[in-house]
């Protein structure tokens, strides 16, 4: 079988853009045939729409951060404060939180990536991304650190694949996968770990 041309996969991607926003938002395809020239404004809008998904993900976990008791009233009520109130692309990490009574800080990255297409993995670029964060919460050696991640049935596959996980393994970072953070509650926590944790948007 010859090689597929850049052409017929430049048309493939077209093809699969129309499709999705035709199933899901209802636009006639007809009306898509200018696509290319509307590409720049939608990818402006993604980026706003990635932003969002991030603010809101951040919220459901610190909220999920009090209810297992890992947090005061008073620190999540801040906290929420905080991120809604800082540019997504500030320095320092998405969440971060001083828990006063056990002198400790408690830091977080939130991904919302999910594997393309439906492939069940990550792309080498999404992949290198959440491994890139993961190694930068480890530096923090006197944090309790997390790794939230979107609670969706593809992304834990995706975390879970075996390129993905030998990847992690090859960072000597210690890490520990939990499906929920529920399942951390009356544990004591280690801060020479980074918790990965799945969180539903709330």
């Amino acid at each position: 079988m010859g090689k597929e041309s850049n052409q017929t996969r430049y048309q493939k991607t077209l093809d699969r853009i129309s499709s999705y926003l035709e199933k899901e938002f209802g636009v006639d395809k007809k009306k898509l045939n200018s696509l290319e020239s509307k590409l720049l404004g939608l990818k402006s809008v993604l980026r706003q729409v990635n932003n969002m998904l991030t603010y809101k993900l951040s919220a459901s976990f610190v909220r999920d951060l009090k209810s297992c008791g890992l947090i005061s009233e008073e620190e999540k009520s801040a906290e929420l404060d905080r991120i809604c109130n800082t540019s997504p692309n500030a320095n320092g990490f998405d969440i971060e939180i001083d828990v006063s009574k056990r002198h400790k800080k408690i830091l977080g990255e939130v991904k919302c990536n999910k594997p393309l297409d439906k492939s069940k993995t990550f792309s080498v670029a999404q992949r290198n991304s959440i491994i890139k964060d993961i190694l930068k919460l480890s530096n923090n050696e006197n944090a309790i650190k997390f790794m939230v991640a979107l609670d969706d049935a593809d992304v834990k596959k995706a975390f879970d694949e075996d390129a993905f996980i030998k990847k992690l393994d090859e960072s000597d970072v210690e890490y520990e996968i939990v499906k929920k953070l529920a399942e951390l509650s009356g544990r004591r926590l280690d801060a020479k770990k980074v918790y990965i944790v799945f969180c539903p948007i709330k």
